[in-house]
């Protein structure tokens, strides 16, 4: 395409600002119209594809979110490293390893010295599984920075894969000393407490995880007596996870809870009603007087040994019929102890971990959210007016 094609930046400008206006108030379609919009007016702008990505992976729609991903590597202009790095980073957030490897590589290539570089491609070699190779460019960027917090993280995320424990510990704890309160770091770290059995250090760790909070007056819940009070368990990991969790409802009521609502993916919360457990698809707005995500429940109870691992307590299995879904939920099951099992990470939760939240040669900063990065272009795109690149 060629540079010089036209925008008009005074329409292009308002679609963005009607969506970010949409989005702050959590309509997430007529964002998603908006950006539409906007990136029919400029194709070939990096920013406004990621925009419209952002929206999707708010609403928990990752597959639109890919394939405004996939188009935006096909036809938006990418001129410096940064912009690779940007693109690379939204793909490892919505689930699209393969594309980001396209885009490390590609900043490598034009800065074949940046340490954040090599540890970018350490994280979507690591995303596709691709160990051996991600350690390789985990020690590359090791040699290029061997005190840079990012690189030290990365390397450890990467050793825990290995099941180099002791390895990992130590990189994990170098980086901590430097950035001590980097949430996804200790996610990081809490892997290695629960791969050696410390499941209270583990779920201690797990706090530092970006946590999700309504957009209601609800306050955060962190173990007090309830008296009463309605609660609302949000949902900030996979479906599984609600499965696993939801035997800790009881010692809500157990604390006063006179209301319990779980936070879950729309297909399974008729399976969580048929287990007697009110329950609202995510994204649903529900009063409450405290909210509290749902894997934070045994930490914050104060439950450690047997009352982490032992059954669910009141958990009943489905109606006659519904094997299928009896079979998916297990929570009759007696669980396996939280991170007793090593697994290949999740793409999505790889940049949320803190390997690719930052661009190679300075650029960047400020907050590192895909939502802060994307508001931030928005408004560029809405206040000043892009020029074609």
């Amino acid at each position: 395409m060629p540079a010089t094609t036209r925008i008009d930046e005074a329409a292009l400008a308002a679609r963005c600002s009607a969506g970010l206006a949409a989005q702050e108030v959590g309509d997430v379609a007529r964002a998603v119209a908006c950006f539409e919009d906007a990136v029919a007016l400029a194709p070939m702008l990096l920013d406004v594809h990621l925009l419209l990505a952002t929206v999707h992976l708010e609403g928990h729609d990752r597959l639109s979110a890919r394939r405004v991903l996939r188009r935006a590597l096909a036809v938006a202009a990418r001129p410096d490293a940064g912009a690779h790095h940007r693109l690379g980073a939204a793909c490892i957030e919505a689930a699209a390893p393969e594309e980001a490897l396209i885009c490390f590589e590609a900043v490598c290539t034009l800065a074949p010295h940046a340490a954040a570089a090599q540890a970018a491609r350490a994280t979507a070699l690591r995303a596709l599984c691709r160990i051996d190779a991600a350690w390789d460019a985990a020690r590359t960027a090791l040699a290029l920075a061997p005190d840079d917090p990012v690189v030290l993280a990365t390397a450890g995320h990467v050793a825990v894969d290995r099941g180099a424990l002791d390895e990992a510990d130590t990189l994990l704890a170098r980086s901590l000393a430097i950035r001590p309160d980097h949430g996804g770091t200790r996610t990081h770290r809490a892997a290695v407490h629960g791969l050696r059995g410390d499941l209270a250090a583990a779920l201690a760790d797990l706090e530092g995880r970006r946590l999700p909070a309504p957009r209601t007056g609800a306050q955060p819940w962190h173990g007090a007596p309830l008296g009463g009070a309605s609660v609302l368990c949000t949902a900030d990991q996979g479906a599984g996870d609600r499965f696993q969790f939801v035997r800790y409802l009881p010692h809500l009521h157990a604390r006063g809870a006179g209301r319990v609502v779980v936070e879950a993916e729309a297909s399974i919360v008729p399976l969580l009603h048929d287990n007697g457990i009110e329950a609202v698809p995510r994204g649903h707005v529900v009063a409450t007087d405290v909210h509290v995500p749902l894997t934070s429940l045994p930490h914050r109870l104060g439950l450690v040994g047997p009352a982490i691992t032992g059954d669910a307590a009141g958990a009943r299995r489905p109606p006659a019929g519904g094997a299928q879904l009896a079979r998916q939920s297990r929570l009759s099951e007696r669980p396996q102890a939280l991170a007793h099992r090593r697994r290949a990470p999740h793409p999505r939760r790889l940049h949320a971990a803190g390997a690719v939240d930052r661009p190679p040669a300075g650029r960047g900063g400020g907050r590192r959210t895909a939502r802060g990065r994307t508001a931030r272009a928005g408004r560029r795109l809405a206040g000043d007016g892009p020029a074609a690149r």
